[in-house]
């Protein structure tokens, strides 16, 4: 067994979105130390940087169909050709295929949600609520199937539906020759998802005891374990040792179970997950599943669904995903399983230092949010090759007409990466933008009232390795950790209990306390053991969380799976402030307890 100190730590950084990553998506493994600003370097405040002198920008899109960044992608394609749009891509965090098409989310013009309310559909008391009529029916294919021609015409292919979200691809140079007129309201990026040897967690959880106890309430048969993620790189290698000998799998994703169109670390990320899972629980049967898009990721809840799986361990992250108080698409995927009979753990999130919250202020009326009572920006020191890409939402989900924009700029007022999609009745309250950095300096994200009858409660997250200005760990809890059933799990480290500076906190946006468990990271896995370095996030906190409901499942059949989380609950060592709290939760996983 390995062991590994604080200052072992990996230099990985993870980058996801939803905005859809972000959603993200980014649930991360290893996660880096946060660089500070160098001496040499303070951090600008406003009366050194001029706001009355901002150059450039993008204005707002001429299209009004497209948001901020693909309207911009498309822009720099045709000026500045392929290489400099897939540059911009990866800053922005707007998601590839592997034929360099955008991963785009079509809103359809009709909202088949609203079909749930049959006061606005349908005068038939008959109707069941929550059942659109036939001709309702007959309306949403119809505009499904128009809006699949449009895209295929124009070389693209759809991937799947999620509500009334259509997931396709398409070429760059297609994406201003969408007709609104074929069913579509607007279009946006989509999400990109993020991922958040015996592991030392299982002795710190005590699972250990378990597994050698003689004490078994055994259920009538095995209880098993879905892992859900973005690879799976090298599963079958460790099949018969550090996972079970038999393993059954299903992949959603263009690049294969192993999961060869993301990044290598996040291809290994969901085999470490497994590898933590199968420690702490080395009887449950397992079931792994991974994908690339929204409508993938939903379609793998659906498949573990359809498996019967006791328990789903989701080691994922989204941004700009919904209002974070348990509304939204990959909330409503959690829920399904939920409402199946499955224990779902998802990892907290690793954001609580790269998060920011609060009321728009705006004190000298130019229409840019105050941070403090005399500085606009929320300053940051990058080094030349650096990458900041910065997510903004507001409370005005999910048709907003409070229009809000997002900038960066340098230390001369130039606009170096900017997102001002419209917010005119129908589209998210989100923003999102990015950009490498190619002078080495402290650049600034300001964010602009663009029009608006309100002042709205902001969000920001940040994927840097460095350290903002200005930050609000509460409240930066990664969807779907928000959702009210879920075991959100945090991250400790496995050496002291001792909360991770990263560990995302609660409360959720609509006051609840999360997360609900806190439990071990920094712990080995031979997929990040190879590669040098610990497996360090609330991505390895939530397998801790899962294979414990697993092993406590197994061992006390006669228990439902809910009453196993409550005495789990009832079972963690509290941290932290007496009872449970928006860090620690309810304490830190114990299987044993006091």
């Amino acid at each position: 067994m390995r062991t590994s100190t604080r200052a072992s730590r990996g230099s990985v950084a993870y980058v996801g979105t939803i905005g859809v990553v972000v959603a993200l998506l980014v649930a991360t493994a290893g996660i880096p130390a946060v660089a500070t600003a160098p001496p040499q370097a303070p951090l600008v405040q406003e009366d050194e940087l001029d706001i009355s002198a901002i150059v450039g920008g993008p204005g707002k899109p001429a299209d009004p169909l497209l948001d901020s960044r693909l309207s911009q992608l498309e822009e720099i394609e045709r000026r500045d050709g392929p290489v400099a749009a897939r540059r911009f891509a990866e800053d922005n965090a707007i998601g590839l295929d592997e034929q360099g098409r955008a991963k785009i989310l079509i809103h359809e013009s009709a909202d088949r949600d609203s079909a749930r309310d049959p006061a606005d559909f349908s005068d038939d008391p008959e109707q069941p609520i929550g059942r659109a009529t036939p001709g309702e029916e007959a309306l949403f294919e119809l505009l499904e199937v128009s809006i699949r021609e449009q895209v295929e015409s124009l070389g693209g292919t759809v991937r799947g539906r999620v509500a009334n979200l259509v997931d396709a691809r398409l070429p760059i140079r297609s994406l201003r020759s969408l007709d609104t007129s074929a069913g579509m309201r607007w279009v946006e990026a989509g999400p990109v998802a993020k991922a958040s040897v015996v592991s030392e967690g299982v002795e710190v959880i005590r699972a250990n005891v378990l597994q050698s106890s003689a004490v078994s309430y055994q259920s009538e048969g095995p209880v098993s374990v879905g892992v859900i993620d973005l690879g799976f790189l090298g599963y079958d290698a460790l099949m018969g040792t550090e996972l079970p000998s038999d393993v059954t799998v299903n992949s959603f994703s263009p690049g294969g179970i192993e999961g060869t169109n993301v990044a290598f670390l996040d291809q290994l990320h969901g085999t470490a997950c497994a590898e933590i899972v199968f420690d702490v629980a080395p009887d449950a049967r397992m079931f792994l599943a991974n994908f690339d898009s929204i409508s993938d990721n939903d379609a793998a809840f659906d498949w573990m669904i359809a498996q019967g799986v006791d328990v789903i361990s989701y080691s994922i992250g989204w941004f700009n995903a919904g209002p974070g108080d348990g509304r939204g698409p990959i909330n409503d995927a959690v829920d399904r399983a939920i409402a199946a009979g499955i224990q779902v753990v998802v990892a907290a999130g690793n954001d609580a230092r790269r998060h920011w919250e609060g009321q728009f202020t705006d004190n000298d009326g130019d229409g840019i949010h105050n941070f403090t009572s005399s500085d606009e920006s929320n300053a940051v020191f990058l080094n030349v090759g650096e990458n900041l890409t910065v997510f903004l939402n507001w409370d005005d989900w999910f048709q907003s007409a409070q229009d809000y924009d997002l900038f960066i700029l340098d230390s001369a007022g130039n606009v170096v990466a900017a997102s001002t999609g419209f917010q005119t009745g129908f589209q998210n309250p989100s923003e999102a933008t990015g950009f490498t950095a190619s002078t080495a300096g402290t650049y600034h994200v300001l964010i602009d009232r663009f029009s608006a009858t309100r002042s709205v409660f902001l969000e920001m997250f940040f994927v840097v390795d460095r350290e903002m200005q200005y930050n609000v760990p509460a409240g930066s809890l990664t969807i779907p950790a928000d959702s009210e059933d879920v075991v959100a799990a945090g991250a400790t480290f496995w050496a002291d209990d001792v909360i991770e500076s990263f560990s995302s906190l609660g409360p959720t946006s609509d006051g609840r306390t999360k997360p609900d468990l806190t439990a071990p990271d920094g712990v080995s896995t031979v997929s990040y053991g190879n590669q040098g370095f610990p497996f360090f996030g609330t991505s390895a906190s939530a397998p801790h969380t899962a294979g414990a409901i697993a092993l406590m499942k197994s061992r006390f059949g006669v228990f439902t799976l809910d009453q196993i989380r409550d005495i789990l609950y009832g079972r963690a060592i509290d941290r932290g402030i007496a009872g449970h709290d928006n860090t620690y939760g309810r304490g830190r996983l114990d299987v044993i307890g006091q």
